[in-house]
């Protein structure tokens, strides 16, 4: 123990006490000067101006790290109360900003050995801001909630609240009003400045007028906590209803039906991004997955209740939601098929495990697990994320990459053919990826092993159509292409004659929104998620809102955590942190 504070004194003496003393030196000639101009006589004194350059030899670098969006580290800069006239002598100091980054704790990420370690704790909480790994494990959840919403419980009649967790799920933005002159500018400014203070929202440019852009990147984490409170426990939602007035009862239908009615309709959300013709789709199968989550919410609620007279605790509940959910399940969710349908749906999913029992890709049957009900092909997505640019092509291992960190791809608003990919994991989740070699090198043994995941993936492809016609099924080879997606790359790891588990998407989803007739979002047979949680006449609502306006298509993006230098779709990375 003293031989450890000795090392950390020494690393202080070092790399902190110097450099805060050279600092302390300088603002002490900084506050001296500032004394001297009281002395000065004359109403009309210029402000002085200092500047600061560093002249110091590059070295080691000392970061300072806050894990709040709302940070006190302002208090690190000492008020001067030597102003000249009231209004300054009230102000405050503007908050210390550092900007650590996204994904920061990446490149600490321990490796994955199989499939079902991405469900871990530990795994989820290496995404995003560096905050999440500093949280006490024993009220994680409860905290990540009330980062998200700034409140010890969630007010459904909140817009920021609503918005919030819509946001943190379906990728959604706000973008400024476009004059300062609106009438609308200042309550749209208040809004959107709540929503970064108090709703972990993240400012990436702010405009000529002031005003700012602000958006909801991939955080893992923080779409976690919004499921916990979408999918409320049972046992508390007749509860929570009551203060919803005569809201659907379901907690579930309560956020879709303020989320419509206090932010797609007010004026003030008029420029909410997001919704330029792909929120009813996103918001389709994100229900459906959580329809296959909250019927395994319920059995473990039950299951509980039988067995320890006790309702699951919320890391029981989170142990469901972070898992993954079988494709069919979600395909179940969007559509009723009949016998025939459901047929050719199981023996393409069936035809693509076969080519991977034939190159040993797969394993036969592990014990413990059966094989015979369910098919392995596993979707894992709490959460999405629009990418910027077009895309012809995708690897595996950017597939794996976002299948691990929980997220779904809305393509970008140019996209020809599909509006969307959902990542798939074919295999048996505890099946490790691959043999560890003795030649490998300590460090690099565990990355090589995850390398094998990307030979697991491929995806789902879905379009949307909001119009009276239906779609019909593409004839033309070229049209069927596209509708199919891009092409998959072959993995970096895979053996010289292994192709792709599909040369595109596993199976493509054409979602009929607009329609009355067969699949429309009326009909009874389609979507039966949306009567699972009594939401089909809100989910109506929202597809026929329409909260956007010209000039604003080249917004329709996110940038950043699931596309950058380090991770693309034509890339062979399976991390986003840095080489």
């Amino acid at each position: 123990m003293l031989q450890d504070f000795k090392k950390y004194d020494e690393i202080s003496q070092h790399y902190i006490y110097g450099p805060c003393f050279d600092l302390k030196h300088q603002i002490d000639r900084i506050s001296l000067h500032l004394r001297s101009l009281r002395n000065q006589s004359g109403s009309a004194r210029a402000p002085p101006v200092i500047v600061a350059i560093d002249d110091h030899q590059k070295g080691s670098t000392f970061w300072l790290v806050l894990i709040s969006t709302s940070s006190s580290a302002a208090h690190l800069v000492e008020h001067v109360d030597a102003e000249t006239s009231v209004r300054s002598k009230i102000a405050v100091p503007l908050p210390t900003f550092v900007g650590v980054g996204f994904d920061a704790l990446l490149a600490e990420q321990k490796s994955l050995s199989c499939a079902s370690e991405a469900f871990l704790r530990e795994h989820i909480i290496a995404y995003g801001r560096p905050l999440w790994n500093s949280l006490e494990k024993r009220s994680f959840w409860a905290n990540a909630k009330f980062k998200l919403i700034r409140d010890e419980s969630f007010q459904v009649d909140q817009a920021s609240h609503c918005f919030s967790v819509m946001a943190s799920r379906l990728a959604l933005s706000l973008v400024p009003t476009n004059s300062a002159s609106s009438s609308l500018f200042a309550r749209q400014k208040m809004f959107m400045d709540k929503a970064v203070d108090r709703h972990m929202r993240i400012v990436t440019r702010v405009t000529d007028e002031a005003a700012v852009h602000v958006d909801s990147p991939s955080e893992p984490v923080l779409a976690i906590a919004a499921s916990l409170i979408m999918l409320h426990p049972a046992q508390e939602e007749e509860q929570f209803s009551k203060h919803a007035g005569q809201l659907a009862f379901y907690n579930y239908g309560s956020i879709l039906q303020n989320f419509w009615q206090r932010c797609l309709l007010d004026p003030v959300m008029i420029t909410l991004k997001g919704t330029y013709g792909e929120l009813a789709s996103r918001l389709a199968l994100m229900v459906a997955c959580d329809a296959a989550k909250r019927q395994r919410l319920d059995d473990l609620e039950l299951s509980h209740t039988q067995q320890f007279g006790r309702s699951p605790t919320e890391d029981d509940y989170v142990n469901i939601i972070s898992q993954a959910v079988p494709l069919e399940t979600i395909l179940a969710g969007l559509a009723n098929l009949d016998q025939g349908h459901l047929a050719q749906l199981r023996q393409r999913i069936r035809d693509v495990d076969d080519g991977g029992l034939r190159t040993g890709l797969f394993a036969t049957q592990p014990r413990g697990e059966a094989t015979n009900k369910t098919l392995p092909a596993w979707t894992k997505f709490t959460h999405f994320e629009v990418l910027p640019h077009v895309i012809s092509e995708i690897t595996p291992e950017y597939l794996w990459a976002c299948w691990k960190r929980g997220v779904a791809l809305q393509l970008a608003h140019g996209q020809r053919g599909i509006d969307g990919i959902i990542p798939v994991f074919m295999g048996h989740l505890d099946q490790p990826f691959a043999e560890a070699d003795a030649n490998d090198e300590v460090d690099e043994r565990g990355n090589r092993i995850e390398m094998h995941a990307a030979r697991h993936m491929t995806y789902v492809a879905w379009e949307a159509k909001n119009q009276a016609a239906p779609q019909t099924a593409e004839t033309n080879p070229l049209k069927a292409a596209k509708i199919a997606g891009p092409s998959i790359i072959r993995a970096s790891m895979a053996p010289p004659q292994q192709e792709p588990l599909t040369q595109r998407a596993l199976i493509s989803v054409l979602l009929d929104l607009g329609t009355k007739v067969s699949f429309g979002a009326l009909d009874e047979h389609a979507y039966p998620c949306l009567d699972f949680f009594k939401i089909r006449p809100i989910f109506f609502k929202i597809l026929s809102a329409d909260p956007t306006f010209a000039g604003h298509g080249h917004l329709n993006t996110m940038p950043d955590p699931v596309w950058n230098q380090h991770v693309q779709p034509s890339l062979s990375s399976i991390s986003g942190a840095p080489f």
